[in-house]
């Protein structure tokens, strides 16, 4: 009943602010026939309104408390986590920086202000939606587009988010895209040196590249896996007690922050690592090293456990072996949201020494699923799902 009645205080304050109240109008409608139905005997083709009718009018809602009003979460997030910028000394640390935006509207616009407040120069694109324009050719679906930007205006980094704002891709001066295994491969770095990253481990998904996982391990942390998707990523987090972990495609959790992926949080805290280590974005990514990927996809007619397809986990199981001597990996699984199988090949080793390993296996999907294996270098911003 408190719901229902808080659910109606709110319908009266939107249409107080202009909305119009189908629902209301709805019930008056309902209510003339439900008036016209409980008569009693009138003149012939005139009915009087029946007594209880006029008594269900009478009724009355029982009082609620007021819903608090918050101010927009946003703002919030965006004041507190500037401060994490606006590190010790100077009152504008962006002086002289010039940041490119692009995507989502009201993220881009609050993450504007504070980018200002802090002193650096700012372009946003892409922030006039017209209720069919959301990712278009935009964001963190379409980075090329500023990452030429960046390029063509020679900007300091360009920020490129989704269009919840859930996650973001970067680009660094030079206009090249900086994805989210390099995000934290420069943050959970930075955690890590600072003391700050809880158990020194770093939580990402089976997608991300093994070079994340070298050089964490090389500074001393380590890294831990997760399915595909962040909320598997969150999970882990909360379950465990870690404080930094994301995907390759662009979510980010920083726990100290925030408690789901949220690209205004994980800008900021590039920015202020640029600030503090006074290196360029580029310099940054430069502290770890991506190993090669191969990545097969192959259409499947049905997604059967691997383990009833004949020889396959055998095969992988060997081709695995050879790749883990230098430090790769091989990784099988069905898509999530397509009728495909993938097979991604990691490793140490160039390219075309990965290729002599990778034949025999599509061969062997072609042979038992009737597919057709599409083959290709696999170091893409967005994940497969």
């Amino acid at each position: 009943h408190q719901g229902e009645a808080i659910g109606a205080q709110l319908a009266d304050r939107l249409v107080a602010a202009g909305a119009r109240d189908l629902l209301a109008t709805r019930k008056e409608e309902n209510t003339e026939q439900t008036e016209m139905m409980e008569t009693t005997e009138g003149k012939a083709g005139w009915t009087e309104p029946h007594p209880v009718s006029e008594a269900r009018k009478q009724e009355a809602t029982p009082p609620v408390p007021p819903i608090p009003i918050a101010p927009s979460s946003i703002s919030n997030v965006a004041e507190e986590i500037s401060s994490a910028v606006n590190v010790a000394t100077p009152e504008q640390p962006l002086t002289g920086r010039r940041v490119l935006l692009t995507r989502s509207p009201k993220q881009s616009s609050e993450m504007a202000k504070v980018l200002q407040k802090l002193g650096a120069e700012v372009i946003v694109y892409n922030d006039k939606p017209n209720g069919t324009n959301i990712n278009k050719d935009c964001g963190s679906m379409h980075p090329e587009f500023l990452c030429g930007k960046v390029r063509e205006l020679r900007a300091d980094i360009g920020i490129a988010h989704d269009g919840d704002a859930d996650r973001v891709l970067l680009c660094d001066e030079h206009g090249k895209l900086i994805d989210g295994d390099d995000i934290m491969a420069i943050a959970g770095l930075d955690l890590l040196n600072s003391g700050s990253l809880a158990k020194k481990t770093v939580v990402a998904t089976v997608m991300s590249n093994a070079g994340l996982e070298s050089a964490l391990q090389a500074a001393g942390g380590a890294m831990i896996r997760t399915p595909v998707g962040d909320k598997y990523v969150i999970d882990e987090m909360l379950t465990h007690g870690y404080n930094f972990g994301g995907e390759q495609s662009g979510h980010m959790i920083f726990g100290d922050h925030s408690t789901t992926g949220d690209g205004l949080v994980t800008a900021l805290q590039i920015l202020r690592i640029m600030r503090t280590s006074g290196k360029t974005l580029s310099e940054l990514a430069r502290t770890w090293t991506r190993f090669p990927q191969l990545v097969t996809n192959v259409k499947v007619r049905e997604k059967r456990p691997f383990e009833e397809l004949n020889g396959v986990l055998e095969l992988v199981q060997q081709a695995e072996t050879e790749v883990s001597k230098n430090g790769g990996r091989i990784l099988l699984r069905y898509s999530g949201t397509e009728p495909k199988a993938r097979l991604l090949i990691e490793g140490g080793v160039e390219l075309h020494e990965m290729v002599t390993t990778a034949p025999s296996l599509e061969a062997l999907f072609f042979e038992l699923t009737d597919g057709r294996p599409e083959t290709g270098q696999a170091n893409g911003p967005r994940e497969a799902r």
